[in-house]
């Protein structure tokens, strides 16, 4: 049962937003080898969706970050949303994309060179290299239209993807431009209004190094610029290089 707070205006009763977070971490992999130092992953993404404001939490942790449970949670989430609402979607895990050695000639085999073109993959716990299109979730095929739906309600969002080559995963759009690392940048190659992006980096990704940096730039109120500041002094001395997004409408 939906947990409704009223509020009284002007002698009129109006429904508080409220503020969703799906917090998706995965350290062990049904089919392939999990990440390492991936511990604290979700404690850290719980800490900094409560310092945004999230009201309610949900949690899919190993075995039950599968395809299905990921993207059944974001479907529910894009019908219960309302406007005005606030919406936070974090991936620690495996990603991929078309310029990863280790699946690239997979994806082109199974026929979806298009589908991956700009954009990129999560891989939830029940990914099967031997089965790569049926347990990949791509950010064209699958994640767009369910976090499009979102889009269009919420008054602010950011998804932070924390995984190999998480810069390209939310886009699933053409006309990709360069993206500078530490840009706030309007790019043509985001469909997104409302939604921020925030990706651990531009290509591979250290596991258990992004997500305590993340957490000590958070503050409870959201300041994206603040952010980028200090996720810049913080990770300019790491291998991998992150990038933040930022739609026009919210700049």
């Amino acid at each position: 049962m939906r947990l409704f707070v009223w509020l009284f205006v002007l002698g009129k009763i109006v429904l508080a937003s409220q503020s969703y977070a799906l917090i998706v971490t995965v350290g062990k992999y049904a089919h392939i080898q999990g990440p390492s130092k991936m511990e604290q992953e979700q404690r850290y993404y719980r800490e900094i969706a409560r310092k945004w404001g999230a009201t309610k939490i949900d949690i899919l942790h190993n075995a039950l970050a599968t395809k299905e449970a990921v993207l059944q949670k974001l479907s529910h989430i894009a019908t219960h949303i309302k406007k005005g609402d606030r919406f936070f979607f974090f991936f620690s895990g495996h990603g991929s994309s078309l310029y990863d050695p280790l699946y690239s000639a997979r994806f082109q085999e199974a026929g979806l060179t298009e589908w991956m073109r700009d954009s990129g993959a999560l891989l939830p716990y029940d990914f099967s290299p031997a089965d790569i299109s049926k347990s990949v979730i791509i950010g064209k095929r699958d994640l767009r239209p369910i976090l499009e739906r979102i889009d269009v309600k919420i008054t602010e969002g950011v998804v932070v993807f924390d995984a190999c080559f998480a810069e390209t995963t939310v886009r699933g759009a053409e006309g990709k431009e360069p993206l500078t690392p530490f840009l706030l940048t309007e790019n043509r190659g985001y469909p997104y209004r409302h939604l921020i992006y925030i990706a651990s980096s531009i290509t591979e990704a250290q596991s258990g190094i992004f997500a305590p940096v993340l957490a000590v730039c958070s503050t409870k109120q959201l300041n994206i610029s603040s952010l980028q500041i200090c996720l810049n002094r913080r990770m300019a001395k790491r291998a991998q290089i992150p990038a933040v997004i930022v739609p026009k409408e919210v700049q």
